[in-house]
C-alpha cells in the first residue's frame, strides 16, 4: 500500500513537472547584433531607409564593438546626405569597436569629400596607425597627401609599410608607389609590372595603360612636353592631384603655348576646389586655343562653383559656338540655367537637346516637362509634353524601368496641374507599379491625397517621399506639408 502510494506521489510530482514545462511560455531568445544588421539589409533592400537606421542603431546598442553597424548607419546617413550625422554615430563608436581603424577611415573618407583636406588627413593618420595594412585607408591617406607639396615621401612611406604580398591591396599598393615613382621611370615600370598579373577590372586597365606611357618615356626621353603630359594624365587617373601639377608645369617650362597642360592644371585645382587656381589657368587654356572645346566647357564649371553667371554662360555660348551639337556641353549648359534660376533660357536649351535626337531624348523631355510643370507655370505645354513620351508606345516600352515610372510620374503631375485629379491618381499609380521607389511620385502622390481630404494616404506617401530622398530636393517640400496637415489635426 505505502508502494502504491509513494507511486501516485511520484507520478503526480513527474505530470506536474512536464505539465508546467509544456504549458509556461517560452521565454523569448534575445537578438543578436547580427539580427539587427540581417533585418537592416532586408529594409535597405527595399529602401526602407528610416527602417534600416532603427535596426542599426539597435545593432549599435546591442554590441557597441561591432564596427559594420556603426558604418552602415553612416552609408544611410550619407545616401540622405546628412553628413553631420554621418560623422557622428561614427565618433560614437571611436572607443568601442575592435576595428577602430575601419571608423577612423570612414570619417576620414566623409571629411575628404566634403574638402576638409587637413581634418580628413588626421582621422585617416590614426587609421593607418592603429592599421598600417588597412590598405584602403593608405590610399586615401596618399591621396590627401598629394594635396601638399612635402608630403610625397610620407606618402611612399605609408604605402611600404603595408605588408601585404598578394591580393588588391598588393596590388594597390604597387600601383600607387609606381604613380609616386614617375620621375624615376625604371623604377615605376618594375612596380606596375609587378602588380600586373594580380590586377583586376578597372585597376588593371590603369595599370595597363601607364605601362604603356612609361614605356614611351623610357624610349623617348626627349620629347618632354608629351611625356609630362602623359604622366601628368596618368597622376590624374589615380586622383593625386596635387602630384600632376609638378610634371604639367614642367611641360609648360618647354612650351608656354601647350594649352592642354594648362587645362589638366586648372582640372587639377578645381578637384582640390582651388578654384581661383583653376580659373586662372583655364582660361590661359582658352586663350591660347579658342577653338578648343574641353577647355570651355571646365571653365565654365569653375564660374558656376564662383557664381559668376554672366562668365559662366558666356562660357558655355562660346564652347557652343564653336560646335553646336555637342550633347555633354549643350546639357550641362542647361542644367546651370537652372541652377541660376533662368529657366526660360533653360527651356531653349532642352529643346534644342530634343532636336538632336539622342538616345537620352524621353529624359530630356521628362526634364522639359518638369520644368514647365514647376517653374514656368505652362502646365498644358508640360502637360503635351509628357502624354507625347508615354504614346510613343515603341521608345516607352524599350526604356528602363525607372525612366519609364519618371514618364508616367510627370503624366500624373501634368494632368494634376490642368486639375484632371482621377487621370493624375491612375497614372501616378502607375508609376509605382513600374518602379516603387521614385521619390517624386510619391511627394505628388501625397498633394493629390491632400487635396481631395484623404489626409491618411497623405500622410503615408510624404512619409515615404521623405525616406526616399536621397538628393534632399523632395524631402523640405514633403516636410512642409506633414508639418501643415499635424497643425490641421491640432485645429
Amino acid at each position: 500500500m505505502k508502494k502504491y502510494l509513494l507511486f501516485i506521489i511520484i507520478s503526480f510530482i513527474l505530470i506536474g513537472g512536464l505539465t508546467y514545462y509544456f504549458v509556461k511560455p517560452k521565454e523569448k531568445e534575445e537578438e543578436t547584433s547580427q539580427d539587427y544588421l540581417t533585418k537592416a539589409e532586408e529594409y535597405l533592400d527595399d529602401k526602407q531607409y528610416s527602417k534600416a537606421l532603427e535596426q542599426l542603431k539597435l545593432a549599435i546598442n546591442t554590441d557597441p564593438s561591432n564596427a559594420e553597424a556603426y558604418l552602415q548607419a553612416a552609408d544611410v546617413y550619407l545616401l540622405k546626405s546628412d553628413f553631420d550625422k554621418a560623422v557622428e554615430i561614427l565618433q560614437n563608436g571611436e572607443t568601442t569597436v575592435t576595428r577602430a581603424d575601419l571608423i577612423y577611415h570612414k570619417i576620414g573618407q566623409i571629411l575628404f569629400e566634403n574638402n576638409k583636406i587637413e581634418e580628413a588627413m588626421q582621422y585617416f593618420e590614426l587609421a593607418n596607425s592603429d592599421n598600417p595594412n588597412n590598405w584602403e585607408n593608405a590610399i586615401d591617406l596618399v591621396k590627401s597627401y598629394s594635396h601638399y607639396q612635402d608630403k610625397k615621401s610620407t606618402a611612399i612611406e605609408v604605402l611600404e609599410n603595408i605588408n601585404l604580398t598578394e591580393g588588391k591591396g598588393y596590388v594597390a599598393k604597387n600601383y600607387y608607389l609606381a604613380l609616386l615613382s614617375y620621375d624615376n621611370i625604371g623604377t615605376a615600370i618594375t612596380f606596375l609590372e609587378s602588380a600586373q598579373n594580380q590586377a583586376e577590372e578597372d585597376l588593371k586597365g590603369k595599370i595597363e595603360k601607364y605601362l604603356e606611357v612609361a614605356r614611351k618615356v623610357q624610349t623617348d626621353p626627349e620629347d618632354i612636353v608629351q611625356n609630362n603630359t602623359l604622366l601628368a594624365y596618368e597622376l590624374i587617373r589615380g586622383e593625386l592631384y596635387g602630384i600632376a601639377v609638378l610634371p604639367l608645369e614642367n611641360a609648360i617650362s618647354e612650351n608656354d603655348e601647350y594649352y592642354a597642360a594648362f587645362m589638366y592644371i586648372g582640372i587639377c585645382y578645381m578637384k582640390m576646389s582651388d578654384l581661383e587656381k583653376a580659373r586662372e589657368n583655364l582660361e590661359k587654356s582658352v586663350t591660347i586655343e579658342p577653338d578648343e572645346i574641353q577647355p570651355y566647357l571646365f571653365l565654365a564649371q569653375v564660374y558656376t562653383l564662383l557664381n559668376n553667371q554672366q562668365s559662366s554662360i558666356d562660357t558655355y555660348e562660346n564652347a557652343l559656338n564653336i560646335d553646336k551639337t555637342v550633347e555633354t556641353v549643350r546639357y550641362d549648359f542647361a542644367k546651370t540655367l537652372i541652377y541660376f534660376e533662368l529657366y526660360q533660357q533653360a527651356r531653349l536649351e532642352y529643346k534644342e537637346l530634343i532636336n538632336l535626337n539622342t538616345q537620352n531624348i524621353i529624359q530630356y523631355k521628362i526634364e522639359l516637362a518638369a520644368l514647365d510643370l514647376d517653374f514656368l507655370d505652362d502646365y498644358e505645354e508640360g502637360l503635351s509634353l509628357a502624354k507625347e513620351v508615354v504614346e510613343d508606345w515603341e521608345d516607352f516600352k524599350n526604356t528602363a524601368k525607372e525612366m519609364q515610372a519618371k514618364a508616367l510620374d510627370i503624366l500624373g503631375w501634368a494632368y494634376e496641374k490642368n486639375n484632371q485629379k482621377d487621370e493624375a491618381l491612375k497614372y501616378l499609380r502607375r508609376s509605382l507599379e513600374t518602379y516603387p521607389y521614385l521619390t517624386s511620385a510619391y511627394y505628388h502622390l501625397g498633394i493629390i491625397y491632400n487635396e481631395i481630404e484623404n489626409f491618411s494616404e497623405a500622410r503615408l506617401n510624404f512619409e515615404r517621399a521623405i525616406d526616399l530622398d536621397t538628393e534632399g530636393k523632395i524631402s523640405a517640400k514633403a516636410n512642409n506639408e506633414l508639418e501643415n496637415l499635424s497643425k490641421s489635426d491640432t485645429e
